[in-house]
């Protein structure tokens, strides 16, 4: 179980990376499809929540 938390982490700033590549590239719907995935990551590894404030700046730097 340690291992698979431990993947989680590492994917999440991946994830992270993807949205803001797919927003300045101008795809909404992909970088909407990433944070999504983040935010599941967080939920099962039980070691993040996505707070509105961190969506809402990503969405900005579009």
């Amino acid at each position: 179980m340690s291992d698979y938390i431990r993947q989680l982490q590492a994917k999440i700033p991946q994830e992270h990376a993807k949205a803001q590549q797919a927003l300045r590239a101008g795809n909404k719907s992909e970088a909407q499809l990433c944070l999504t995935r983040r935010k599941l990551m967080g939920k099962r590894g039980k070691i993040l929540n996505i707070t509105k404030c961190e969506v809402m700046s990503v969405k900005r730097e579009a």
